[in-house]
Parts: structure tokens; sequence; C-alpha cells
């Protein structure tokens, strides 16, 4: 179950808040193992590790694992003038694409690389609606056809092409994709697929919950429950009971509360 901490992430701006995570989970799975091999007689440590043992396909670590997937191919490079476009009218994916540009660009030397390049990255949306229930699909496919020279995400929803996008920045490194040909089919296993933070108990400051929210999107979650008040604190600052963080040693201000 350990190996989930030593997934080799390429993205070193993002693997803060992906590692605080990975670590949480790798914990609480070496523990969960633990307990349960001693009930069942080491029985149940093996298919823990192999669930979450990385993917050697083409050498290529996708996390989470996707429902399927297959990689082959030499690395291609992303051709200079590189684009991410979409006909989706959806303001949030929009901004997704502006983050994920970071992530998803050419290298500095990508006008001086021979052979084939990929030109672009196209997203195709069923439905811009961006409404959020706990049936909202997240369903999306990523094609990268060998020599088109061009690949393609298709989702459902806005959220499953946001998905899609963060399955494809894991396959590009340093300005390449790390294989030529790529078909992805993913879709969530669960529903919900969250994480509890106790600040009532032990105060996160704001910055390592918002590395914590980061790190929930690189890996799909869906759900943050945080709880916020317990015996030992109220950790959000009240302007009508201001007693209420008087002797607190950690609490979240209103602008905070509005910032995460």
């Amino acid at each position: 179950a350990f190996q989930i901490a030593n997934l080799h992430m390429s993205h070193s701006p993002r693997s803060q808040g992906m590692e605080v995570i990975m670590r949480c989970l790798s914990l609480f799975l070496g523990l969960a193992a633990s307990l349960w091999s001693g009930v069942l007689m080491g029985t149940a440590c093996a298919p823990v590790a192999a669930v979450f043992a990385p993917s050697e396909d083409a050498g290529i670590r996708v996390w989470p694992l996707p429902a399927k997937m297959s990689a082959s191919g030499e690395p291609v490079s992303l051709a200079a003038n590189f684009t991410l476009q979409t006909t989706s009218k959806s303001s949030r994916l929009q901004r997704a694409i502006g983050r994920y540009k970071k992530w998803i660009a050419p290298s500095m030397d990508a006008e001086q690389a021979d052979g084939l390049q990929l030109a672009s990255l196209s997203i195709t949306v069923n439905s811009s609606n961006e409404n959020l229930t706990s049936s909202t699909s997240y369903t999306y496919s990523v094609n990268v056809p060998g020599d088109a020279g061009a690949a393609e995400i298709w989702a459902e929803t806005v959220y499953g092409a946001i998905y899609g996008l963060e399955t494809f920045s894991q396959l590009v490194e340093n300005g390449t994709l790390l294989a030529s040909t790529v078909v992805v089919s993913d879709e969530p296993e669960y529903k919900h697929r969250g994480l509890m933070i106790d600040t009532g108990r032990r105060f996160f400051p704001s910055p390592l919950v918002m590395s914590l929210l980061d790190g929930m999107s690189y890996m799909k979650m869906n759900v943050l429950h945080f709880h916020l008040s317990d015996l030992c604190r109220f950790s959000v600052q009240s302007l009508l009971y201001p007693q209420l963080t008087a002797t607190s040693q950690g609490f979240y201000t209103q602008e905070e509360i509005v910032q995460l």
C-alpha cells in the first residue's frame, strides 16, 4: 500500500498537495491492511498492494489509475504553437483550461524538434451544464492517434472534461507526450470520493487547506468534509459572537472562508 507515496509525479509545482494526500492515504491503507491481516491471517495485504501498484504501461504512471488505458509508441513533443481548444461555453471549463495550460505546454526548444509533433488538444463536451450533484457524470475519454498530430478529450459533462485534462496533463512531461498513441476510457468507481479534515481538534493553516484542495483536484476527489468545530475549538471567525474564537489557538477569518 505504501507504493502510493512513492508514485513519481512529473509536475513539481503540484507535487506538494498530491504528496500530502498520497501519504495520508498510504498511512490509512497501511494501517487498515495491518489490522485486517491480523484478522484474515495475511490475506488482505496482497489485494491492497496490487490495487495501488503503479502502471508500467510504456513507463507511464497516471493517478488514479484509469478504468482502461493503453499507451504505446515513442514520446512525441508538443508543437511550439500547441493549442487547447473547446467549443463549450462553460466558464468553469474555460478557467480549467487556463490552469492546465501551465502544465500542458511545449518545451522551450519545441521549434527545433524533429519528426511528428502534437499540434492541438480538442475538448468535446456533451453538456455545458455546470450543475453539480451526486449523480453528475465524470465519464471521459482521451484519444491520441499515433499519426494524427492531434489529441482529443470527450466527456459527458464539463467535470468529466476537467478530469480528462488532469489525466492528459499527467501524460505530458517537459513539453513531451510520453507515448504517441494513447487511449483512455475512465469514470470514477465511487460517487463519493472524499477527504475529511478535522480542524475542530487540530488546526490546519489556510495555505495547507488550499494545498489539500489542489491535491484533491489532481487526484479526482470530489468531496471535502470540513469539520470546523468541536469541544476544543470553534475555528471560524464570528463577528456576532467574537468570544467563540477568543481563546482559540487558530481560526479562519471570514475572508479566508470566502477564499476557500
